[in-house]
């Protein structure tokens, strides 16, 4: 049963999912796009937003096979690559029989496919460690690899992919060495290449190539500290709102939560937001965090506890209990409520907690 009746509300505008897919094509005109929907798309539901998005790009990439199988049953046709790849022929044959594409990063997952028991060959994306130093082959590795990949009959590799370590940092040194490293192994390869993700793709046409992979542009958010979503022309997809469940008046000198950190230096009064740390919102903060309610600016005041947070609505005397306050969206946006609490905006989004009820308006069309 979807309800609201204290609890928060993540409503997902599937029109701004829109938007953004067709800022991302209008960017990387000359590269395929596949759209990153793991981690249950960033929070915003992965079958919901991969629904919406068949037809308008050439793909989506997950995290593990778990996440791929819950969209191809789901009834996703299109390609869908397994970021981590698999780990035993057993999930290499699922992996075949799926039809899906596997990233493979290492000899022993070589070994897996060549293992398994397959009807019919792999599509396999084969990485390569250019500074990251996470997952990958080495560049005195990569040709070994593909050749064992290729002459075991088992697997197609396409493409050759790595990922970017400073991508969000435009100026850094390491974005171009990384490019040109994956060109200098791919050249004599005849093969395709995948490096950008959203920082990359929105910094320089150089870093798109082949194939790119957006995950959080898609989503409405900048990957950048210092550029704006807006300027980017990204619409925000998630809008986070809940409702005010008491409202309390406070005498100068009375403390505010646990810990009693926020002391009124006025009369106050007060609203309660039926959202806490266990919905995601994040306990702390630098002390300069807001929320948006009646068309004005609150302030957070006091420790953020497991399941309320109160707002400092002295100067707001129109707001009343049932009133929405939005946690971020339009008007509070996701980077500031990042940058409040020293988190990432990723973190944000992929924290919400299941009892948080999404709400999907309007259809991208």
């Amino acid at each position: 049963m979807q309800r609201c009746s204290v609890g928060s509300l993540a409503t997902i505008d599937l029109d701004a999912i829109g938007n953004n897919i067709e800022v991302i094509s209008s960017v990387a005109q000359q590269s395929k796009i596949i759209a990153v929907v793991k981690a249950d798309a960033y929070g915003h539901g992965s079958l919901v937003i991969a629904k919406a998005l068949e037809g308008k790009v050439h793909g989506y990439a997950v995290a593990s096979l778990e996440e791929a199988v819950a969209l191809r049953e789901g009834g996703i046709a299109s390609p869908i690559l397994i970021l981590q790849g698999i780990f035993s022929s057993e999930e290499a044959k699922l992996a075949q029989i799926y039809k899906f594409w596997v990233v493979v990063h290492s000899f022993y997952q070589i070994q897996s496919i060549k293992n398994a028991d397959l009807t019919g060959r792999i599509n396999c994306w084969l990485k390569v460690n250019t500074g990251l130093n996470r997952l990958g082959f080495s560049a005195d590795e990569v040709t070994a690899a593909l050749d064992s990949l290729r002459g075991s009959g088992k697997a197609e590799v396409p493409v050759l992919m790595s990922h970017m370590a400073c991508a969000d940092e435009p100026e850094h040194m390491s974005n171009l060495q990384q490019l040109e490293k994956l060109k200098s192994i791919s050249k004599s390869l005849n093969i395709q290449i995948s490096l950008a993700n959203s920082a990359a793709l929105f910094s320089e046409q150089r870093y798109q190539q082949d194939w790119c992979r957006p995950g959080l542009s898609i989503y409405g958010c900048s990957p950048f500290k210092k550029i704006t979503a807006r300027s980017l022309d990204l619409k925000p997809v998630m809008t986070l709102s809940c409702k005010v469940i008491s409202i309390q008046k406070v005498a100068k000198g009375q403390t505010i939560g646990y810990g009693g950190h926020w002391k009124a230096e006025r009369g106050a009064r007060v609203a309660i937001l039926g959202i806490g740390y266990a919905d995601g919102y994040p306990r702390f903060s630098k002390g300069d965090a807001f929320v948006y309610i009646n068309k004005k600016r609150a302030r957070v005041i006091g420790a953020v506890s497991m399941d309320m947070m109160a707002i400092d609505i002295t100067d707001i005397p129109t707001t009343t209990i049932g009133d929405f306050a939005e946690i971020w969206g339009e008007n509070i946006l996701l980077s500031e409520v990042a940058d409040w609490s020293n988190l990432l905006c990723y973190e944000l989004i992929t924290r919400l907690h299941q009892r948080v009820t999404r709400k999907y308006i309007n259809n991208i069309g």
